[in-house]
């Protein structure tokens, strides 16, 4: 019997923390399928990888640090393998791609979980008012010739540059649908979430012994770290601060429930001792929401976990979201009406007293909760679908 060779997999990738170590499985070898772990953060960005100090001791995880580390990675691949580009919007891995292509390397894309998409027509006018109004027309037009900048290289690199994915592997229905309109449905596969399959993997039981607070690490953001524009008035000392004012009418409602903090996977641990007293977890998201008698959050993806363990959610909006971009206040109320959840302004201080005290935000929507499960989480049919088992049967 002649043995079968590995699948060649390699992927481009652009954070290295415990969280992407996990979510990635850097840390497990596959029987069919041996995957090489390319980060371009140096590559990306220099500065802000030596302030980090990020440390990685895996041998198939490789920092990019030039084009000649590229290169020397690059001779040793085989005649035939895999990539998937998960570094973000930017024209160096997209050039660089064509070097993978030109050695014959065919592309997938894969997603791990549905990001729900923001329509910003529908209320750009009335946001862009408000913020001449607060902040005068000059930051405007800075943010708004900013955001044409992002918006054009966007289209360039999506477009024109990056090359198309031989196949695809969608974690949702709603991801599914979006790529059905121009490919062909045999390109594409269906695998779990990183998030269902966190799920149907859990034995934890649930209580309701705490409030969970999901961090979205807005003071420590990974993504907007690595833009080379910006243009922004929020502050997050004011942010935690009405945060912090926030948790302690929550707690004089709720006096027998501790609130917990979520931390961002993304955030530096230690950054949030700066802005809160509050007992905070990483890496632990999941537990702590099976824990939970309600979900604090804004419009994190781990307000996923909240729904699959049919978890009341209070989303937080605030006025000083659009200072920094439309779209905070947009997903935020995007989410609320998706779910049946109640959003409040962090700012609305009486009206937010009312509605802790009223309670009625802790029932759930059964029929919400079930349908955003089924589009973008998961599927209708309920079956195993394991990520790199499904990729290395499929290539």
């Amino acid at each position: 019997m002649v043995k079968k060779n590995k699948t060649i997999i390699v992927m481009l990738l652009s954070l290295p923390n415990k969280h992407i170590i996990e979510k990635y499985e850097i840390n497990k070898n596959f029987k069919n399928c041996n995957i090489q772990y390319w980060n371009f953060l140096p590559l990306v960005k220099l500065d802000y990888y030596k302030k980090k100090k990020f440390l990685v001791k895996y041998k198939n995880f490789k920092f990019i640090y030039n084009f000649q580390t590229f290169y020397n990675l690059y001779k040793k691949l085989p005649k035939s393998f895999y990539y998937v580009n998960l570094v973000g919007n930017y024209f160096i891995t997209s050039f660089l791609e064509l070097f993978l292509k030109f050695k014959n390397g065919k592309k997938f894309s894969i997603d791990f979980g549905a990001f729900i998409e923001i329509n910003l027509s529908k209320k750009i006018i009335l946001n862009s008012i408000n913020l001449i109004k607060k902040f005068g027309l000059i930051f405007f037009f800075k943010k708004f010739f900013f955001f044409l900048i992002g918006y054009v290289s966007t289209f360039i690199n999506e477009k024109i540059l990056k090359i198309n994915p031989d196949y695809f592997f969608v974690s949702s229905e709603y991801s599914k649908k979006k790529i059905e309109r121009t490919v062909n449905l045999e390109k594409i596969y269906k695998i779990d979430s990183e998030d269902m399959k966190k799920f149907k993997n859990s034995r934890i039981k649930k209580s309701k012994e705490i409030i969970t607070f999901i961090d979205q690490g807005f003071d420590d953001n990974f993504d907007y770290s690595l833009r080379k524009f910006k243009n922004t008035k929020f502050d997050v000392n004011i942010y935690w601060k009405k945060i912090n004012k926030f948790f302690i009418l929550v707690n004089t409602i709720f006096p027998n429930h501790k609130i917990i903090i979520a931390c961002h996977p993304r955030r530096n641990k230690n950054s949030i001792k700066k802005f809160t007293k509050k007992k905070f977890f990483s890496n632990k998201t999941f537990e702590l929401v099976a824990k939970s008698k309600f979900v604090i959050a804004h419009y994190s993806q781990s307000i996923n976990f909240a729904v699959l363990l049919k978890k009341p959610i209070l989303l937080l909006d605030s006025c000083d979201f659009n200072a920094h971009t439309l779209v905070r206040s947009l997903a935020v109320k995007k989410f609320a009406n998706l779910l049946g959840s109640k959003s409040i302004n962090l700012e609305n201080e009486s009206g937010n007293k009312i509605i802790l005290e009223k309670k009625s935000f802790l029932r759930i929507n059964s029929f919400k909760y079930k349908r955003f499960i089924n589009t973008y989480i998961g599927f209708r049919e309920k079956k195993n679908r394991g990520i790199w088992k499904t990729i290395s049967k499929s290539l």
